[in-house]
């Protein structure tokens, strides 16, 4: 019914509308909002024909406004009802001449004025005040009848700005429940407002505009409404496709903490000549220590390996009580920083540590190391070809879900295409659509997958969990993965609708 299509409004100092697209149904409700001066107005005047746009497309009733002559504006306006936020009645007139005023200005015939005007001061409950003056009415009736004046030529579509803008709450709640009232009989209300609870009152689409652009419209969530069920089964669906992806990654996350665990164990052990001075092994610390792959040295005196050996090694306990003296050097223990921990850096620690003259033997047991990360090589490979076919499987989820929401939508996008709807137009609601639903499954994946932890956690070993930031992380990939199959599904089977 309305159309706007990359629509601008441009005035000498500022610009009130930056391509502005959207289109309302017939019979809908509709707000407009958005703080003072953010194109509310600008966009209802460009709807009856006003103004007319500096760039774009207005579309009314199916025809553009900028193809109007003078003679079909006011036809136009004639199917538009159109309230204001300061009532504009006449004062000289009574609420009864007021509303009869908009059918004499339109030619209507004499004997057809007084039921049509007592029918719209009936509707909006001022029947008995049909003949008081404005002055003599609240702000509330007088806004009643400034509807029942737009009312009186049968209109398409209510088109209210900020009607309720000079009302008290008792008063505002009376008109918008009358537009809602008048919107139930099948007329379209387009109403601008900067009061947000009103809005909160129902679920009828919001169209949020700031600073002249478009920044919400809840048109993208109206599939919730429409198909409650498939879209819950679209969610749960989508959401355990993302639980089995989020416990492989727990999976991979217990597997490379547990690796990480392993690798903090590597070290080099630098075994120092017997009688080397104190202050030697002080000075060979300091150096080692400013190795870029070292994170910590500890050297250990003969005396303190004889007593580690002693309680390490129980069973040898009458060994170590016939000594007559220690057999054992003292050493150095070279730990490495994370990200040096495999083989390459710990054999060139082991290589330059080797080097200083008091070194006796140098050891890093190389064979395990080397086993260490072909172990992490084969765990990354697994994870990248395993989360790849998983994250495959719920795109492949997501496509479906969308595909079933498309079909069953069919009849009403045929409808859409009929009134002129761009492909552009139809697809974005989808899109939308499942790049929500997407975040949604991955919030109930992550639910579900933390149930899974602390079921592991509580009977069999303690798990780690996903940080917060991976959590995130985690809801935002659902949310592409939404997103893409969204995109892939509707164009793919969009077009044979």
């Amino acid at each position: 019914m309305i159309q706007f299509k990359n629509v601008s409004k441009a005035y000498a100092q500022s610009l009130a509308l930056t391509d502005v697209s959207f289109r309302i149904a017939r019979g809908a409700f509709v707000f407009f909002t958005g703080h003072s001066g953010a194109g509310k107005s600008t966009a209802l005047r460009l709807i009856y024909a006003d103004s007319l746009p500096s760039a774009g497309t207005v579309s009314v009733l199916g025809r553009r406004t900028a193809d109007l002559n003078r003679k079909q504006v006011p036809q136009l306006r004639r199917r538009l009802g159109i309230v204001f936020q300061d009532f504009r009645l006449l004062e000289e007139r009574t609420a009864e001449e007021n509303v009869a005023f908009a059918l004499e200005v339109t030619g209507t015939r004499t004997s057809l004025i007084n039921p049509k005007v007592m029918r719209a001061l009936t509707q909006v409950g001022l029947a008995s005040r049909a003949h008081a003056y404005p002055r003599e009415l609240s702000g509330g009736e007088q806004q009643r009848v400034a509807i029942a004046r737009a009312l009186v030529n049968d209109p398409i579509m209510i088109l209210a700005d900020e009607p309720t803008g000079n009302l008290d709450e008792r008063a505002t709640r009376g008109v918008f429940q009358l537009l809602r009232d008048i919107n139930a009989t099948g007329t379209g209300v387009l109403m601008a407002t900067h009061d947000l609870e009103l809005v909160r009152q129902t679920n009828h689409r919001t169209i949020e505009l700031h600073d002249g652009a478009i920044v919400f419209d809840s048109e993208a969530m109206l599939s919730f409404r429409r198909a409650p069920l498939l879209s819950a089964l679209a969610v749960t669906t989508i959401g355990f496709a993302l639980f089995v992806l989020g416990l492989f990654g727990l999976v991979a996350l217990n597997l490379r903490d547990a690796l990480e665990g392993v690798a903090e164990r590597v070290e080099v052990v630098l075994y120092l000549a017997r009688g080397t001075p104190v202050d030697v092994v002080t000075v060979a610390i300091g150096d080692i220590v400013a190795f870029p792959e070292v994170e910590t040295v500890t050297y250990v005196t003969e005396d303190e390996a004889l007593e580690r050996a002693r309680g390490e090694l129980t069973e040898f306990q009458g060994v170590f009580g016939d000594l007559t003296a220690n057999p054992l050097p003292a050493s150095l223990e070279i730990r490495l920083k994370p990200g040096y921990r495999d083989s390459e850096h710990v054999r060139a620690v082991a290589e330059r540590a080797s080097g200083f003259r008091f070194a006796e033997d140098t050891r890093y047991g190389g064979d395990w190391v080397e086993k260490l990360d072909r172990l992490r090589g084969i765990a990354a490979a697994v994870g990248f070809v395993v989360g790849a076919a998983f994250a495959a499987a719920a795109v492949i989820i997501i496509g479906t879900t969308i595909r079933m929401t498309v079909l069953a939508r069919n009849r009403e996008i045929h409808i859409m295409r009929l009134v002129g709807a761009t492909d552009g137009f139809i697809r974005r609601p989808f899109i939308l659509d499942g790049a929500f639903k997407g975040a949604l499954g991955g919030l109930l994946a992550i639910t579900l997958d933390y149930a899974a932890y602390a079921a592991v956690s509580r009977t069999l070993f303690t798990a780690v969990f996903f940080s917060p930031l991976q959590m995130l992380a985690f809801i935002l990939f659902g949310t592409a993965l939404g997103f893409l199959a969204s995109a892939v599904s509707v164009n793919r089977h969009l077009p044979p609708v």
